[in-house]
């Protein structure tokens, strides 16, 4: 007997293999349409979102001032200092630059961290109200409310978390960062001009005309002065006054050298 060959195979071959050519071509089609809907949606936001460039906001040695920023937040910024910011801020991070001293008011946003550099530090802030103060010899963050993650950038695993009611500043004796379980009593004075001082030291006290009158103050290195320490407080008062008081209570006196610069040393 004769064994007959189907002849129906080969066009069952045929249709198998059009039908899988089919779903091929029709996944690599759905699939180029999607990275062109891709592609064209990011192109789109690249060209529709404005770039951001460092805007400079500077605050002459006369007075302070204030500047809102684009998210909300709020930035006091002390005489003699100069503030940087990102304009406008990004969907995911709010970058801005310090020197010299300010108080920020934070508008909370978990999406979009607000990061101030100052000098070698990185303070990393979602919302909260704080002071910040970062001249060539000082740096201190004075927590209000909320929280904030301090960093040391220029040493290894020196980062401190600071609370609301607490503060963190560098020593320069261990250089590295310092947590205190309160906040300076005065660390916001410039602003409120209210200055309260409970048997503070010396230095402390400098510090802090330094930062609400704008001034320099050189301290003779005298072993007098090294305990003295005051308690005072001051409501808005002028400069003359202030040191009039200090003077008479401390028996020490402010030498005037040049605008905004004084020697303060012993009377004897």
């Amino acid at each position: 007997s004769r064994v007959h060959k189907s002849s129906a195979v080969p066009g069952r071959i045929h249709r198998t293999k059009q039908k899988r050519f089919n779903l091929i071509f029709g996944f690599t089609t759905a699939a180029l349409i999607l990275l062109f809907i891709g592609l064209s949606i990011v192109l789109l936001n690249t060209i529709l979102t404005p770039k951001s460039r460092w805007e400079h906001f500077a605050v002459s040695n006369q007075n302070s001032s204030s500047i809102l920023l684009d998210d909300g937040s709020k930035v006091d910024v002390n005489r003699g200092s100069q503030f940087f910011y990102l304009s406008p801020f990004t969907n995911y991070e709010r970058r801005v630059r310090l020197k010299g001293e300010a108080f920020f008011d934070v508008k909370k946003s978990q999406e979009a961290p607000f990061y101030i550099e100052a000098g070698q530090f990185r303070i990393r802030v979602v919302g909260t109200a704080f002071n910040v103060r970062n001249t060539g010899n000082s740096f201190e963050v004075n927590v209000v409310k909320g929280s904030v993650i301090v960093q040391n950038m220029s040493r290894e695993n020196d980062i401190t978390l600071v609370h609301g009611g607490e503060s963190v500043r560098f020593d320069t004796n261990v250089n590295r960062l310092v947590w205190q379980p309160e906040q300076d009593s005065n660390c916001h004075a410039w602003r409120t001009r209210h200055i309260v001082f409970r048997n503070n030291t010396l230095d402390n006290v400098v510090q802090t005309l330094e930062s609400v009158y704008g001034i320099q103050v050189d301290v003779t290195n005298e072993l007098a002065l090294k305990n003295l320490a005051l308690t005072a407080t001051f409501n808005h008062d002028d400069l003359p006054n202030v040191i009039r008081v200090i003077e008479v209570t401390l028996d020490v006196e402010f030498q005037f050298v040049d605008i905004n610069r004084y020697l303060l040393k012993s009377s004897h």
